[in-house]
């Protein structure tokens, strides 16, 4: 079984998934003029893939979704109304091939966003 590139499983350690975990949170609440604003539904309230899927054209990304309202299983509801701000697929591809490649708390290059 091959998994997507833009599956945050490509980072295997778990650690180091968390460290990009974390980045992608922080860009979220970054307030940058690049990020696109989407308000959860009513229809997208146990369904991140849904999200994903109207934001980037792509269900893959649902763990972004997860995680920036602050939740580990994508099961548990989204809160109806959120405003989110999430990055463009280019720049979250972007980091999964930083944090996949290299092990950025033990070389310096994890960069304050």
């Amino acid at each position: 079984m091959s998994i997507s590139r833009l599956d945050d499983r490509n980072v295997s350690d778990p650690i180091i998934r968390a460290y990009m975990h974390q980045a992608v949170v922080a860009k979220c609440n970054s307030y940058d003029s690049d990020l696109i604003p989407h308000d959860i539904a009513q229809d997208e309230i146990y369904r991140p893939d849904l999200i994903a899927q109207r934001v980037w054209g792509t269900d893959e990304l649902r763990w972004v979704i997860t995680r920036v309202c602050g939740q580990e299983d994508e099961s548990e509801a989204l809160p109806v109304g959120k405003a989110l701000f999430l990055p463009e697929q280019a720049w979250i591809r972007e980091q999964i091939n930083i944090y996949s490649t290299s092990m950025p708390e033990l070389d310096g290059t994890i960069q304050s966003i």
